[in-house]
């Protein structure tokens, strides 16, 4: 009877090992399946659309980088597309209407050969963050071959050899531009007789692909030629790359220029916009003190007239309540002249863990006539900590 009781428990102990170990695979199997996404306790998870797992695009070609991300909520606080660990593009609340499934793109240049691995990351108003699983494609080097060289070629004994690259892939001249003014226009064409067909913002990037003598650059915008002027003492463009190998392109003919006397010249503004805003850490919390630091530039071609007025407010998103911070004016500024950096204290105690909004608008009463009014605004999202208030 002992004998029959002890086999009986050997028996139930090797069925509890058998249950674990299958329980284990299982477990593996479901997170090789789950390998393109990530989810959250709540439900929030990101799948990579694009590129997939073994995907390949050519050096200096663009490729479409973008992810979903399903069950999302408005408390969504920012979105991050990198490659390599390094953020090619920050979105900062991309699901404002509260949507259950965003959408997010960046037109990407393959800029450097071999593996390289993507990654989105997604943040919450509460701090945490969830991350996709990686995605490792390759950016495949120009091709070369190997051919003999000499009299070696033409015998049977070890031949020399030479690494060629064939004419029909060349090694591309990878040139990026990052936009340093709040804007610069696009052109139709390399000069401001083109038309005026778009605008870049302040931290964008573009490929150049050729310039001109004078410093234009040439660009493609959705698959259109297009123009930019980025000469160094304009501060205008901040270039990565070998410029100095880009080829000369003159770009289309020139438009043909109505008569001066039928088409005035139009006279010289002034034109005034924000540079350098950032706010202390990126964020405030309820109950202490932050600070705003911004600079006002003239950047039109004359100088103003008279000074202008600063205006800056902090806005609460959900009920457009409005706190006006306290500012100084600005005296004359010359073309291209700046002033000295402001810095205004910012104290918020209502509304913390809620979306705010910092404004800043120059020239806000409009008393100084510019060549472009619609370039005078700054204005920067974020979420107001507890801190100390209660």
């Amino acid at each position: 009877m002992r004998r029959f009781l002890v086999l009986r428990l050997r028996l139930a102990i090797w069925a509890c090992a058998l249950l674990v170990v299958a329980a284990c695979n299982l477990s593996k199997g479901g997170q090789a399946n789950e390998a393109a996404l990530t989810a959250t306790p709540a439900g929030t998870w990101i799948s990579l659309l694009a590129p997939q797992v073994g995907d390949s695009v050519a050096l200096g070609a663009h490729l479409e980088l973008s992810a979903r991300v399903e069950n999302a909520s408005d408390e969504i606080e920012r979105a991050e597309i990198r490659i390599d660990g390094e953020i090619v593009r920050r979105y900062l609340f991309p699901n404002r209407d509260g949507a259950s499934s965003v959408v997010i793109r960046e037109n990407w240049l393959a800029d450097k050969s071999g593996e390289r691995e993507l990654r989105v990351y997604v943040c919450f108003a509460d701090g945490s963050c969830i991350e996709s699983a990686p995605v490792v494609f390759t950016v495949l080097a120009p091709v070369t071959e190997l051919r003999p060289i000499g009299a070696a070629a033409t015998k049977n004994a070890t031949a020399a050899f030479a690494t060629v690259t064939p004419e029909h892939s060349p090694t591309p001249v990878v040139v990026s531009g990052r936009i340093t003014t709040e804007v610069l226009n696009v052109r139709s064409g390399p000069s401001i007789q083109f038309e005026l067909v778009s605008t870049l913002q302040k931290g964008e990037k573009v490929r150049i692909f050729a310039r001109t003598e004078d410093e234009w650059y040439k660009i493609f915008l959705s698959g259109e030629e297009r123009w930019i002027y980025g000469a160094a003492d304009a501060g205008l463009v901040e270039l990565s790359g070998p410029y100095s190998n880009l080829p000369i392109d003159s770009g289309p003919p020139q438009p043909t220029v109505p008569p001066a006397t039928e088409t005035p010249i139009p006279p010289q503004y002034p034109n005034l916009v924000i540079e350098a805003a950032e706010l202390e850490g990126g964020m405030l919390k309820c109950g202490e003190a932050g600070q705003l630091r911004f600079r006002v530039r003239n950047a039109g071609v004359a100088p103003t007239k008279w000074g202008g007025s600063i205006r800056v407010r902090d806005i609460h998103t959900g009920s457009d309540d409005v706190r006006n911070i306290q500012t100084p004016n600005f005296g004359i500024l010359a073309a291209g002249e700046r002033t000295p950096l402001f810095k205004l204290n910012l104290y918020i105690d209502t509304y913390y863990d809620e979306k705010h909004a910092i404004e800043i608008i120059v020239d806000a009463d409009q008393q100084v006539t510019e060549s472009n009014e619609l370039d005078n605004r700054w204005e920067y999202a974020y979420i107001l900590r507890r801190g100390t208030c209660p």
